[in-house]
């Protein structure tokens, strides 16, 4: 064999090497490593973590508003509450805290609501009932509010953005709830193989939620915007970080909820996911 194709050979078998040993090492340019991928599965664990009741979620705010239909001067058993009336402007601000702490997973968040009753003709009126009758309807708003949740595998805590206000319509048990709202939140999730953290913010539109008291949610609608930011790190401690914008529908259906991303490219588009109303947890 000739020098000039000995010359040829060693050259690309070097080229070879060089090659095989960037995929070995898992670089970071490298954008089919599923390592370094954000999926549609683990976006639609942080928008669910986001809705879920029992992580402080946006049903978690839907649950207190079925607490705070009823009469503000009696305690709640279920958190630290504090009201105060303004009796020019006919309302209420009422200061929230819960703590709830176990071996697996524990929960905290504050928040500060301000709510509103209304008669049958849309007059403000003191308080849940008045004369022995029931408000019509109320208004709720988010002032301010934040918490942590953690489980085995996730951290997130979130802050709630703007001032998140609903409408809400009461019929006997039954309550329809219908406003917007928007929080930021950053979850930690770790896998056997990387830590991702997670910097989102997530708006929300709610749309015909029904409550029933006793049962929890029976049917609504919320579409909303994801934007995150993702560091994903490895175990040999390389990072990567990815950015996305998604656009999704969470819809209710006797008990259960389904996310479907109406947005986001082919990764997300149609994609649909079951989830936990309590816990937060995708289902198989």
């Amino acid at each position: 064999m000739s020098t000039p194709t000995l010359r040829s050979l060693t050259l690309l078998w070097t080229v070879l090497l060089i090659l095989a040993g960037c995929d070995a090492a898992g670089s970071m340019d490298d954008a089919t490593d599923e390592d370094l991928t954000v999926t549609a599965e683990e976006t639609a664990a942080s928008v669910a973590t986001a809705l879920a009741q029992e992580t402080g979620g946006t049903t978690d705010d839907i649950e207190d508003v079925a607490r705070f239909a009823h009469d503000l001067t009696a305690g709640s058993k279920a958190f630290s509450r504090d009201c105060t009336f303004d009796a020019a402007a006919i309302w209420w601000t009422c200061s929230v805290a819960f703590d709830r702490s176990g071996n697996l997973r524990s929960r905290t968040y504050e928040r500060t609501y301000r709510v509103q009753f209304f008669d049958a003709d849309g007059i403000p009126q003191s308080n849940y009932r008045v004369g022995g009758v029931p408000a019509d309807s109320l208004t709720f708003t988010v002032l301010e509010g934040s918490g942590r949740f953690s489980s085995p595998r996730v951290e997130s805590s979130h802050t709630i953005l703007g001032t998140p206000t609903w409408h809400v319509a009461i019929n006997d048990s039954v309550l329809v709830m219908n406003g917007s709202g928007g929080r930021a939140h950053t979850d930690s999730l770790t896998t056997n193989r990387a830590t991702r953290v997670r910097d989102a913010s997530q708006e929300s539109t709610l749309t015909d939620i029904v409550w029933v008291r006793g049962d929890g949610i029976d049917t609504g609608t919320i579409t909303g915007t994801h934007e995150a930011e993702v560091v994903i790190t490895r175990l040999n401690g390389e990072t990567a970080t990815r950015t996305l914008s998604v656009t999704f529908e969470a819809v209710f259906e006797d008990g259960t909820g389904t996310i479907t991303f109406t947005g986001g490219g082919e990764r997300f588009n149609g994609k649909a996911f079951a989830f936990d109303l309590m816990t937060g947890a995708l289902e198989d």
